[in-house]
């Protein structure tokens, strides 16, 4: 559920900026920088969520949570890529990855800005959750150590 509520964070904070600043111009190779990179992290994020080690750990409900939170971390990885991929495909079907902004009567809206903002937040939560498995990791191996100490 904190997935959801990040992506929703995300998206409107991403939107506001760019309705606060709609001449702020990102341009398409920015664009598509970013989600390249976002697609690496994804990458990278997936295999070490798929490759995560609970080997020696006995206890069913420790191991379940590991499991639990694991999961979370996936399953946030995947959405936050659908969502890039979804923004980025859309952002050029409308023909703003330029960084034209979108006129609708008083109200200017940059896309191409609201999207790179969203890829660069997506990038900060898979560095975020980079860390949180490899911080979770590592407490499983002391904990491992202790146990058979």
């Amino acid at each position: 559920m904190k997935c959801v509520y990040s992506i929703i964070f995300s998206t409107v904070f991403s939107a506001t900026l760019s309705y606060l600043f709609p001449n702020l111009n990102m341009g398409k190779d920015i664009t598509a920088v970013l989600y390249t990179v976002s697609g690496i992290m994804f990458s990278i994020g997936m295999s070490l969520a798929v490759t995560f080690k609970t080997e020696g750990v006995n206890n069913t409900t420790i191991l379940r949570e590991i499991r639990d939170n694991v999961r979370q971390v996936r399953n946030g990885f995947i959405w936050y890529f659908i969502m890039s991929t979804a923004l980025f495909i859309i952002l050029y079907i409308i023909g703003t990855s330029d960084g034209k902004t979108l006129c609708c009567k008083k109200i200017s809206f940059n896309p191409s800005l609201a999207v790179s903002l969203y890829m660069i937040s997506s990038i900060a939560y898979y560095i975020y959750n980079f860390i949180k498995l490899q911080k979770f990791n590592t407490e499983i191996e002391d904990e491992l150590r202790n146990e058979k100490n």
